[in-house]
């Protein structure tokens, strides 16, 4: 055994280096006769979307947020020069990349692009399908089975103008050596379709890395059919319960009833009684007749326990805040705030990164190889941080500022700061304010008292001489 793996070791070693105009990759490491198929259950987990409730809340209102997202483009250049590449920032993390581009926008060092080929193919799709359908339809199939792909329709100088999701079901083989290309079926229809026009968007399984995807809804499967198993057996109980819902017969065993009586007291209890029109009207009987009404009690079978169970652990397997679904059992005005800030940062922000990097790696090299693509951050401002980071020193903030926040209009003087003690308008926080009240001038000094019999100067004034109490006798 060592042996044999050892000797795969060594093939695999010497399949691995580097080989003038050979290709990296996996289908030349790994040699296989054939590509890998849909993985058993993606139909039916891909028919969930539109059977299975839960599953459609959640995947459908990330679906809809990653629609609602505008896609942006950069070009990096040097000052009176041509653009120029800059893999930093095609490869920087979400927060260092957009804190980098704003910078480098605002030192005229990039350009923000507003009108490009690429951004008018994510934006439109095809002509059967709107960009928001096409980034709906691209957001589920990875929520649910880890992989969609995008068959590329170039234009008449080879550059993609136009793109259409292909689901999973109908890749019937990936890519193997030898043979570069998908093999596509479409209702009969066989196509062989080359790597190069095909997009994949994969959420990589770790058992198998360089096959299929994996997607949340695979891994949810037991937990997905018992609740749908559960509302199924409530339907049944309505619409064909097999099972009445009273028994009755005499109890005087020696009277009995034939089988003709008992057709006739059938068919009267029902002429009678059936239908809410006749409720609650009285039976008279020529005999004692026994009764035992079946229990339809389904608290018993815990039924609604069972479902709210399986509704929180699909919702907590996406990391869904419950209050974006509209479930407030627990909540209150703190966690419905946080909510929000829950979902774009941790559902929908990863999402968006594992797109970005394959469009920048496998689709923007086919327009120009030097763009950045990013995406406006859908997490919030933390508004309540802010007010009190504000509060704490209110004079860093302009009047305009205060009253933006208070979602009021600026107004023509209110560009300046209140500064403490007296919150004296300044332009500049490096202004030394004015004092509000003057200081009054100090009182004149008073002259030494004169000789008795001098005359002081003119324009001198005199303290008056401190009166002398008078001298007793003694």
């Amino acid at each position: 055994m060592a042996r044999s793996f050892r000797t795969w070791a060594s093939d695999i070693l010497r399949a691995a280096l580097p080989v003038a105009g050979s290709s990296s990759s996996p289908m030349d490491l790994f040699p296989s006769a054939r590509g890998d198929a849909p993985v058993r259950g993606t139909s039916d987990v891909l028919a969930g979307y539109a059977n299975l409730p839960w599953l459609r809340a959640v995947t459908g209102r990330i679906a809809q947020a990653m629609a609602a997202t505008d896609w942006q483009l950069y070009a990096v250049r040097r000052p009176q020069q041509r653009a120029v590449k800059n893999a930093f920032l095609q490869r920087a993390s979400g927060p260092v990349r957009r804190k980098a581009l704003n910078e480098m926008v605002s030192e005229e060092k990039a350009d923000l692009i507003t009108d490009h080929v690429l951004l008018d193919l994510l934006h439109d799709g095809n002509p059967y399908h709107t960009g928001v359908q096409l980034w709906r339809l691209t957001s589920a199939s990875l929520d649910l089975v880890g992989e969609v792909y995008w068959l590329l329709q170039r234009n008449g100088v080879g550059a993609p103008a136009a793109v259409w999701p292909i689901p999973p079901t109908w890749v019937l083989e990936t890519p193997v050596s030898g043979r570069d290309s998908y093999r596509v079926n479409f209702k009969g229809r066989y196509a062989e379709v080359p790597a190069s026009e095909m997009l994949a968007f994969l959420d990589p399984n770790p058992a198998d890395p360089y096959g299929r995807g994996t997607g949340l809804a695979s891994a949810l499967g037991d937990e997905l059919a018992t609740d749908e198993y559960a509302a199924k057996l409530v339907r049944q109980f309505f619409l064909e319960g097999a099972r009445p819902d009273f028994l009755v017969w005499p109890k005087d065993s020696q009277m009995g009833m034939d089988p003709a009586e008992l057709k006739r007291f059938t068919n009267d209890w029902l002429n009678r009684h059936q239908g809410y029109a006749r409720a609650w009207r009285p039976y008279m009987a020529s005999q004692e007749m026994g009764v035992h009404e079946f229990d339809k009690d389904f608290n018993k079978l815990q039924m609604t326990e069972l479902r709210q169970f399986e509704r929180d652990t699909i919702i907590q397997t996406y990391g869904m805040p419950p209050e974006m679904l509209g479930v407030l059992e627990a909540s209150n005005r703190a966690t419905i705030e946080a909510a929000e800030y829950i979902f774009t940062r941790w559902v929908l922000t990863p999402r968006l990164e594992l797109l970005r990097s394959i469009l920048q790696e496998r689709l923007v090299p086919q327009f120009d190889d030097r763009l950045v693509i990013d995406y406006v951050s859908p997490v919030p401002e933390d508004k309540a941080r802010e007010l009190d980071a504000a509060k704490a020193q209110p004079h860093i903030l302009t009047v305009n500022e205060w009253r933006a926040i208070a979602g009021q209009e600026p107004v023509d003087d209110g560009n300046v700061y209140m500064m403490p003690p007296q919150l004296v308008p300044v332009e500049s926080l490096d202004e030394q304010p004015a004092p509000m009240v003057e200081e009054p001038e100090p009182p004149p000094l008073a002259l030494p008292i004169p000789e008795q019999g001098a005359t002081p100067p003119e324009g001198e004034i005199v303290a008056p001489a401190a009166s002398q109490p008078p001298q007793r006798g003694r």
